[in-house]
């Protein structure tokens, strides 16, 4: 049985010049189109390298886009190529230049043979089924594209908009029902001479070069107005994401693909060297088909789609962050521990934590102006840089990439009313995260701006709404966060019980006693400073300050913190 190819290349010539000498060397007719965007000196040592082989043809190059008819016109010039060369042909399979057969080409043909008449061609009635995975469907047929969607995505956009808002509807020729499916197919001579001379081939090129991604359309809708049997499939496998981009296949996947029921594999990384030496080879055995094995390495592959579209368990692609369902599971990928307001306690409590303890200790890694990585960094693992409008793009999906990138290791960082709070009302539902909280911190906040000299009421009321508006949101139903709640006056009666739950908070077991404890901030004035919020009308639930440690008669605290020995 003869067999014919018609290659679609644009580059990596090298490979696929070692695709059509295989071909070649199995008495496979081939007729091969390059585009016209391929730099000319790869193209005219392909043409130098066939040009005396009787099995090999060049069609004329013409400039090829994707979604456009060009790539339709480059197949159909290449067809007529091949059908007049070799008029007796009996099956001829549309491939690209990135295809590699995974079953021997004599295995190949003794299929073929057996199905003589039959076209193999997904063909997914438009009106009837869905097979486009994302984006237009219907209106592919209805509206007319007459410019790139790659070249220009604004401007397709808006007359896509355009022409929804006008009732636009493009009358579709009567004798074409529009069907779709993939772009690669295997089609009798009979058949794909039949759709190359049809009497409505004018008028066929004419609708069909207004229609969007006409190459998953043109053969597809066609063939059901000549063929006498499809088999609705491609005998090529490609799988698509969920965004109809296809995956590229590696030298690991060469056992996957084996068990496919498939013919041929696209779309192959041309540095894949085991994968062409083992495919290419001219003396391969035969590769038994299993049906059991096509099911598994579709789900191989759908898991991968649930992976990308709805993340794993804290990981998220880069410029993919799942809303919904998928984006209130999973957030982070292990626990963390969130400081809220020890740093207005403690000045020191970062270094002091990445000193005490084993986890990764950050600042504020939601500062308004800066992003507080560990030891200081201005970029972390995985290519986090620090810069602040790239982080307020998504700060919560930063977050998830810290912990995704560095999961090994514990981490912590400080939070409070200066920094960004859009991260606020996720961390509260994240079940990772362990957030400690000094409550009414915001006035040790309020005593550092009161010794700068902004001793202003409305500026404290201004922080305990935002603080007391930031502990209504830990009280609400769905919180998910562990919470552990210190007040203000607790804290400094004992300080050690909230630097003990800052150091274990994220260990299944106890801490040893501290050693030492972190130096406090000067804490003078801070009980005239509660006196005066008090005669200004507020309510503060921190009454007084800790005897025990050690108020001069005057009522001010001292300026330092002793050392405390266990």
């Amino acid at each position: 049985m003869e067999l014919g190819f018609v290659i679609l290349a644009h580059e990596n010539l090298h490979r696929v010049g070692a695709l059509v000498e295989y071909l070649a060397n199995q008495n496979c007719a081939v007729s091969l189109h390059i585009d016209a965007h391929t730099p000319i000196d790869a193209s005219n040592e392909l043409r130098d390298r066939f040009k005396a082989n009787k099995h090999v043809m060049f069609t004329d190059s013409i400039h090829c886009e994707w979604g456009r008819f060009s790539l339709v016109q480059a197949s159909l010039s290449a067809a007529e190529l091949l059908l007049q060369r070799h008029p007796n042909i009996g099956h001829v399979a549309l491939i690209s230049g990135s295809c590699l057969p995974i079953r021997p080409i004599k295995q190949f043909k003794h299929f073929l043979s057996r199905h003589k008449a039959t076209d193999f061609i997904q063909s997914v009635s438009v009106e009837k089924d869905k097979w486009v995975q994302d984006g237009l469907n219907e209106e592919r047929f209805t509206l007319f594209f007459p410019v790139s969607w790659k070249r220009h995505r604004y401007t397709f956009d808006k007359l896509v908009q355009a022409q929804r808002l006008f009732g636009v509807n493009r009358q579709i020729p009567i004798h074409i029902e529009p069907h779709t499916g993939s772009q690669w197919w295997c089609l009798t001579g009979h058949t794909l001479r039949a759709i190359v001379n049809d009497p409505n081939r004018g008028v066929n090129d004419s609708y069909f070069k207004h229609c969007w991604i006409p190459d998953e359309s043109y053969f597809q809708t066609l063939v059901r107005n000549h063929s006498e049997r499809i088999e609705s499939r491609s005998l090529t496998f490609a799988k698509f994401d969920a965004q109809g981009k296809p995956f590229i296949l590696y030298d690991d996947h060469l056992d996957a693909i084996s068990k496919s029921d498939a013919f041929f594999v696209r779309k192959v990384w041309a540095g894949a060297d085991e994968m062409y030496a083992q495919l290419l080879a001219e003396n391969r055995d035969k590769v038994p088909m299993s049906k059991v094995g096509a099911k598994s390495i579709d789900e191989h592959f759908e898991l991968a789609i649930e992976r990308r579209t709805s993340g794993g368990v804290g990981y998220f692609n880069a410029g993919r962050f799942p809303g919904g369902h998928a984006g209130s599971l999973g957030q982070t990928v292990a626990p963390f521990a969130v400081h809220y307001g020890l740093n207005d306690l403690y000045p020191d409590i970062t270094e002091w934590l990445c000193k005490s303890s084993d986890m990764v200790c950050h600042g504020h890694l939601f500062h308004r102006q800066k992003v507080e990585f560990a030891t200081g960094a201005k970029n972390f693992l995985g290519g986090l840089d620090g810069n602040v409008k790239i982080r307020n793009r998504n700060p919560y999906g930063f977050l998830q990439n810290i912990l995704w990138n560095d999961r090994t290791n514990k981490h912590s960082f400080q939070f409070d009313l200066r920094d960004h709070q859009a991260v606020r009302t996720r961390l509260i539902q994240d079940h990772n995260a362990r957030i400690i909280v000094i409550r009414e911190g915001w006035i040790l906040k309020f005593l550092a701006a009161k010794k700068l000299g902004k001793d202003v009421p409305s500026y404290a009321r201004q922080l305990q709404d935002m603080e007391r508006a930031f502990l209504l949101e830990l009280e609400q139903q769905d919180t998910r966060a562990q919470i552990t709640m210190f007040n203000l006056q607790e804290v400094l009666e004992n300080p050690r019980d909230i630097l003990t739950c800052a150091l274990g908070i994220l260990d299944d077991v106890a801490k040893p006693a501290l050693i030492d404890m972190p130096k406090m901030v000067d804490l003078q004035g801070v009980n005239k400073a509660i006196r005066d919020l008090k005669n200004a009308g507020l309510t503060l639930e921190t009454v007084a300050l800790v005897k025990s440690a050690g108020e001069k008669r005057s009522g001010e605290m001292p300026r330092s913190t002793p050392k405390l020995v266990q």
